[in-house]
């Protein structure tokens, strides 16, 4: 432990990378609001993701709770626009399916009025995020920044960061479950962003990513499927028990092909059973190619061997 009057380099990079992310969000929040594009809106959150865990970060190292409330401030700031960034993903993934089947058809009209939907929810909430003037009254916070103490090194929130991977890897390895995948993500995610602006260990800051993207692939797959079982109950007026215990279970991930087919089979003469299943089945195959080259990833030397498991 550390008490100093005077705040470290590190302390410093980390404080000045906040505020220059913070910087940054404001102007994607602009350019989103203007032009509705899908890569504003993932760039925006990527920077907001950044300011919540570097915040948590430092409030961990200056024990100062500003830090930790400003990032969870952003943290709501973003949260509006999960569903939004969700269908975006579903919209380019039907896209690349290239099917032109009537269900496929249909799927894509539902995501695209959800997606406008969706939208406007999002401008208006960054419209009034803008005009309240929030962000310069938030923004001042910055100017105190060279005052807080360290309380704590910042090579010991680095340990830190990877004891708790090595936690979510050990609990992932006895459970591959989604709940347990997504809980390691969260984790790696959050050590990447810190290690980013001090420059340190760029070979583990490209690891960490890796396992970010393949996780971020196999997320976004289960997350379309259940879009488009969503599609289904509403296009089809399925209704039940059934279907909200499928839902419930597709929500869980890792649903099997097999299983799948067993719930679109309850559905016989209620919903066009050859092109569902099509649909549904690419999504899940797709999955699992994924998650396949992960496991294999993962327990290649590359990992296995790595600093950030060891």
């Amino acid at each position: 432990m550390m008490d100093n009057n005077e705040p470290s380099t590190d302390l410093l990079i980390l404080h000045s990378a906040l505020r220059d992310y913070f910087a940054t969000m404001q102007v994607l929040i602009k350019s989103f609001i203007k032009s509705g594009e899908r890569m504003d809106l993932h760039q925006f959150r990527v920077v907001s993701r950044r300011i919540h865990s570097i915040a948590i970060i430092l409030g961990k190292l200056t024990k100062n709770d500003r830090y930790l409330t400003f990032g969870q401030w952003v943290r709501e700031i973003v949260r509006p626009s999960n569903q939004l960034r969700d269908i975006d993903e579903a919209i380019a993934y039907l896209k690349c399916m290239a099917m032109t089947d009537d269900a496929s058809t249909d799927f894509r009209k539902y995501l695209l009025f959800q997606r406008n939907k969706q939208f406007k929810k999002v401008k208006k909430s960054f419209n009034k995020l803008v005009i309240s003037d929030q962000f310069n009254k938030v923004g001042s916070f910055f100017e105190n920044g060279k005052n807080f103490q360290l309380k704590s090194d910042v090579r010991h929130q680095i340990a830190k960061g990877r004891e708790k991977i090595q936690k979510r890897a050990t609990l992932f390895n006895d459970d591959p479950s989604r709940e347990r995948i997504h809980e390691l993500r969260i984790e790696v995610k959050r050590y990447r962003y810190f290690l980013e602006p001090l420059g340190k260990d760029q070979k583990t800051i490209k690891l960490c990513k890796k396992i970010q993207d393949y996780i971020g692939l196999i997320h976004d797959r289960e997350i379309q499927l259940h879009l488009f079982f969503s599609w289904m109950k509403r296009r089809f007026y399925l209704s039940g028990t059934t279907l909200k215990h499928m839902e419930k279970d597709i929500l869980k991930g890792f649903s099997s092909k097999q299983t799948i087919e067993n719930y679109l089979a309850q559905f016989e003469g209620k919903i066009p059973m050859e092109e569902c299943k099509m649909i549904a089945q690419y999504i899940v195959t797709d999955r699992d190619v994924v998650y396949e080259e992960f496991l294999l990833f993962w327990e290649s030397d590359n990992v296995r061997k790595s600093a950030l498991l060891n």
